[in-house]
């Protein structure tokens, strides 16, 4: 009995050592070269380069000039006719901007119309007779202490208010103004407009020239 159980333990340990040693096949990984063609792939650029090169082509492109801000449309119409007699076509557009009216000094973040009013009455009292509810907004909280041309008096303002205990803001005032322009398509690349064709006899019609692209203009 000895002797077989011997033998079933060799055997045992004679089928191990062929499963771990002899019946693993071994892997070879093999690495093939790719061989990539330049012309196969497109080239890339930095998108620096590409910005520098499209601002290049625009500006080699130019070739019209912005002629404005144009007080009405009766006066684009003569700059148009002037430019036209000169061999130059011209397209009017319409510009929208905000100018500057001043520095605007407010106390506003009022909860109800009442207690910007009650707020008024203390300015008033306290020698600050112009303020008044700015009622072009809705709701109606914001009380205007004025609108200023300098600086300096918007400051003074202010100060009066926070003496009575109120905080007041500095605002730039803007409005909405429009202006027309006309579009001058130029003869020749690098052309400069006779300064003669812009004047009218009014020194103030034409406040600046802008110069741009023919192709942004036609967008």
């Amino acid at each position: 009995m000895r002797i077989l159980a011997l033998l079933l333990l060799l055997a045992n340990i004679a089928v191990y050592c062929w499963a771990r040693y002899v019946a693993t096949p071994q892997v070879t990984l093999v690495s093939t070269p790719v061989s990539i063609h330049s012309s196969d792939v497109p080239s890339l650029a930095l998108v620096k380069e590409s910005s520098q090169s499209q601002s290049a082509t625009s500006f080699e492109q130019a070739g019209c000039v912005s002629v404005g801000p144009i007080e009405d449309e009766s006066k684009a119409a003569v700059l148009a006719e002037r430019l036209q007699a000169a061999g130059l076509t011209s397209t009017q557009r319409i510009e929208t901007r905000d100018e500057f009216v001043g520095y605007w000094v407010t106390i506003d973040k009022f909860i109800s119309r009442a207690q910007a009013e009650k707020v008024l009455q203390q300015l008033h009292e306290g020698g600050i007779s112009d303020a008044y509810v700015f009622t072009d907004e809705v709701p109606s909280q914001v009380l205007s202490l004025g609108l200023f041309s300098e600086r300096p008096r918007a400051e003074a303002r202010r100060e009066a208010a926070a003496k009575l205990g109120f905080e007041a803001a500095i605002n730039d005032r803007t409005r909405k103004i429009q202006g027309y322009w006309l579009d001058v398509k130029l003869q020749v690349m690098g052309q400069t407009l006779d300064a003669k064709l812009l004047k009218s006899g009014n020194a103030d019609d034409i406040v600046r020239l802008q110069t741009k692209s023919c192709m942004a203009t036609e967008d």
